[in-house]
């Protein structure tokens, strides 16, 4: 259930990310948010490999796969969180993105939330980086600590 649960939450942040790197404004539901974005992120450094998780999972390597996606040095104190791909179809090789924050508080008693919004053309982590954190994305495009 977790594992699953965590893929969900995952989803998320791939629409989010999707948005911001295109350099032209989006139309509909969610375009007049996105409406100052005219070009790509500004470049900090290099990224490194995108991490795909599924074969460590499938090999049974869970806690090297989990180790792999702790993120880190990201602005503010430091908060727990994961970060990776999960492989969805290897014929097409389509890939989920998931960026998952456990709870501060009691993680291992408390529930998991599964935020969605938006919609087609909308992005879900609106809500991550502007309503309810721990970050926010700023006018600049910088990432900020909220609480």
């Amino acid at each position: 259930m977790c594992k699953i649960t965590t893929a969900l939450l995952g989803l998320l942040s791939l629409s989010f990310f999707l948005e911001l790197s295109s350099c032209h404004v989006r139309r509909g539901a969610m375009g007049s948010i996105f409406r100052r974005l005219k070009c790509a992120l500004p470049s900090q450094g290099d990224p490194g490999q995108p991490l795909f998780l599924t074969p460590y999972i499938e090999s049974g390597k869970i806690e090297e796969g989990r180790q792999l996606s702790l993120v880190e040095h990201l602005p503010g104190p430091y908060v727990k969180s994961y970060s990776g791909y999960l492989t969805v179809n290897k014929t097409h090789n389509s890939n989920l993105f998931f960026w998952f924050f456990p709870a501060q508080v009691q993680p291992e008693k408390t529930p998991v939330l599964l935020w969605l919004q938006g919609g087609p053309g909308g992005t879900s982590m609106f809500g991550l980086f502007v309503e309810h954190g721990p970050y926010v994305v700023q006018k600049n495009l910088s990432c900020k600590y909220m609480f």
